[in-house]
Formats: C-alpha cells, structure tokens, sequence
C-alpha cells in the first residue's frame, strides 16, 4: 500500500506545481522593449562633473551595447546624467529621443570615489538589460 501512496501523493503534487512551472513572467513595461531595442545612443551632461561624465561614456563604450552618437538627432536613445542633488544623488535618465519617452531611470548616492557613480548607474542598467552582473 505505501508504494501506491507515494504515487498518488507524486501525482497530487505534479498536477498542483505543474501550472508555476510554466508561468510566464509579468511583461515588460513597453519603455523597456524600446531600451532593449536602441542601437544608437546619445549621452548628455545634466549638470554632473566632467570626471563623472567621462565615467559614464567609458563605461557606455565598454559595454559596447550601444553607438555612441555626437547628434542627438542620429540616435535612438538620450541617457542624461543629472549633476549632484543634495540628498537625492546623481540620476541617469535614459528617454527615447524621438519623443522625449522616459525609458530609465536611476540614482546613485555618494560613493567612496566619484569613478563608480557614472560607471555604477551604466552596471545597474546594464544588469538590467542583460538580466546577469556584467563582464569586468
């Protein structure tokens, strides 16, 4: 009798899991699709230091997901980096340049050194992306 219990209670719990291994996960938002399908891309300095800046471009480069583009008018995507707000930090923001739609955004606090704010908010949207921590 034990065998045919352990069968049965196999089966209840196969027909009870079976639906969660197969659910699909929540869609994205439709901003992101667009993000996901930019090639080209155009970085603007809201205000943050230079250092900082060239931070982000290194990083942007690096990826190598994304041309960057000296004319706004050529790219898919704007990423802006704000400069420093008390309190709130530096924020990237990423838009469709065609019609300004907000696509992305984040903010980075103080960091012990000003190299890992431009680069570390390119690292969050890159995991973002790519849904694994990025090459080094």
């Amino acid at each position: 009798m034990k065998p045919f219990a352990i069968l049965v209670t196999a089966g209840v719990l196969a027909t009870a899991l079976a639906p969660s291994l197969y659910a699909q996960a929540p869609p994205l938002r439709p901003g992101f699709a667009t993000l996901t399908a930019a090639r080209t891309v155009y970085l603007e300095n809201g205000g943050a230091k230079q250092s900082i800046f060239d931070d982000m471009t290194d990083a942007v480069q690096r990826w190598g997901r994304f041309i960057v583009v000296d004319d706004a008018g050529q790219s898919d995507i704007t990423m802006r980096l704000s400069g420093l707000a008390i309190g709130r930090g530096w924020t990237l923001t990423v838009t469709k340049t065609a019609n300004h739609q907000l696509l992305w955004t984040d903010r980075r606090r103080k960091e012990l050194f000003h190299g890992e704010i431009g680069a570390g908010l390119i690292r969050q949207l890159q995991e973002r992306l790519e849904g694994s921590p990025p090459r080094k």
